[in-house]
């Protein structure tokens, strides 16, 4: 069966290149490898909506001060270069996202990091995507999922291995 993979915000940067570090850059280039390997396998590879907006955002304040004019165009590049599957946002994704939330806050576990409330977003709209495969969730951050997802694997891609 093939295995569907979600790209969090953070793996979809490191798949653009994002910084000037050189552990950022090789970092890409093994996604981008990583990424044909599973794409040759049949695997599936999608870009959550919520991720779509933190990337395109980006891309306007790059664009609009002139540090990377053209940051939107290797965004789009990239995810049809992967021929990944760009997700719409579903009223079903922003309801299962709420009750993620809720159950954190009665759990009294972490929602007032502002990256977490997108990371739920993510998830929101992963866990309501029906589809019969096995799902991932592709991330540098681990741990910004561990408390909220038991249904899910959530991986850092590059160590990823599929079924």
């Amino acid at each position: 069966m093939a295995t569907a993979y979600f790209f969090d915000t953070n793996a979809f940067a490191s798949l653009l290149g994002k910084g000037k570090k050189a552990v950022h850059r090789k970092r890409g280039k093994a996604l981008k490898a990583k990424l044909r390997q599973i794409h040759d396998q049949g695997h599936l590879l999608y870009v959550p909506h919520m991720v779509q907006h933190e990337v395109e955002r980006l891309g306007h304040y790059l664009t609009m001060t002139g540090k990377e004019p053209r940051f939107l165009q290797r965004f789009n590049r990239a995810v049809y270069s992967a021929r990944m599957r760009k997700m719409e946002v579903t009223p079903s994704a922003l309801n299962k996202a709420t009750m993620l939330w809720a159950d954190l806050m009665q759990r009294n576990l972490s929602v007032g990091n502002k990256s977490l409330e997108g990371d739920l977003l993510i998830l929101g709209e992963v866990l309501t995507h029906t589809i019969a495969h096995d799902k991932v969730v592709v991330t540098d951050n681990v741990k910004h999922f561990e408390h909220v997802v038991d249904v899910l694997t959530v991986a850092d891609f590059l160590a990823h291995q599929p079924a």
